[in-house]
């Protein structure tokens, strides 16, 4: 049924234009109001990803890889495709053990231990208060050599100088309002020569399959409304993915400084692949930071 609404939400995008000389200036001023402040992220984050690490558990991968996954065969598992999303991101951010990867949204730190373990290179990783004793335990497991450090800390103060940096499906939660602040604090944190992968659904709904684990889950706090909400929530999501409406991107941000010649092949070329929802792959692009 959703899926029907998506496909005839059009003549609704035709209305909205025609009103938007009207309502156009309205929103923008709505949209002054500061929303995503320091202290309203930290709301936000809590309300999404603080939710307990047993939900996630129910409907995610082994490794909790809460972003869309890259799938290089048909017949691949959902273990496979976050897998194989983790290094397609590392390829692109062109990896070495010299270097010093930082990430900004995370989730349970997946993509930071992949780094480290697969690339040898150093790793610095911002994470939601959830998520940091999952990640944390994570790390322990690389061993006392690890080089992964987890912080609690919002991107805008983060300090210090990085070879490398990725953001995976955390710019949704930025906000329009700061997304020039946002790829500001970005270029400021990456050397010269540094380079960037940012991967984003291109629309602010993020979509995710689950729900045969709701008899489990009813037991640990999650009421009927919640679990009408998020499942309203997952099928809007798969519908906008099915029918086109909303895409996933990568990009891979280059500072002035960087010198490569393979930054703009597509990983794809080299194998093939399809997206999380089994459609077209995702689609790079290039970009000076």
């Amino acid at each position: 049924m959703i899926r029907i609404a998506v496909r005839n939400l059009a003549p609704f995008d035709r209305l909205r234009a025609r009103f938007h000389p009207v309502v156009g200036p309205a929103q923008r001023l709505a949209s002054l109001v500061p929303r995503n402040t320091r202290a309203g992220a930290r709301r936000h984050i809590a309300a999404h990803y603080d939710l307990g690490n047993r939900l996630f558990e129910s409907c995610l991968d082994r490794q909790l890889v809460y972003s869309c996954a890259y799938f290089p065969r048909a017949d691949a598992t959902i273990d496979e495709a976050q897998e194989a999303k983790l290094e397609r991101i590392c390829e692109r951010l062109d990896l070495r053990p010299a270097h010093h990867l930082l990430e900004i949204g995370p989730g349970w730190g997946a993509l930071a231990i992949h780094a480290a373990r697969e690339h040898g290179c150093r790793v610095t990783t911002t994470i939601s208060r959830e998520q940091h004793a999952y990640a944390t335990a994570g790390v322990r497991e690389l061993g006392p050599e690890s080089s992964v450090s987890v912080v609690l800390e919002d991107y805008r103060d983060l300090e210090g100088s990085y070879d490398r940096l990725v953001s995976v499906e955390m710019i949704e939660a930025v906000g329009r309002q700061y997304f020039e602040e946002f790829f500001r604090r970005c270029s400021a944190l990456l050397r010269d020569d540094g380079l960037m992968v940012l991967q984003a659904i291109v629309i602010d709904d993020r979509l995710y399959e689950a729900e045969t684990a709701w008899p489990s889950l009813r037991g640990h706090g999650y009421d009927e409304r919640f679990r009408r909400l998020w499942r309203f929530y997952l099928a809007s999501s798969e519908a906008g993915f099915r029918e086109r409406r909303i895409r996933d991107l990568q990009l891979a941000l280059a500072k002035p400084g960087w010198r490569g010649d393979e930054l703009a092949a597509e990983p794809a070329a080299r194998g093939g692949g399809e997206d999380a929802m089994g459609g077209a792959g995702l689609e790079p692009a290039t970009f000076a930071l």
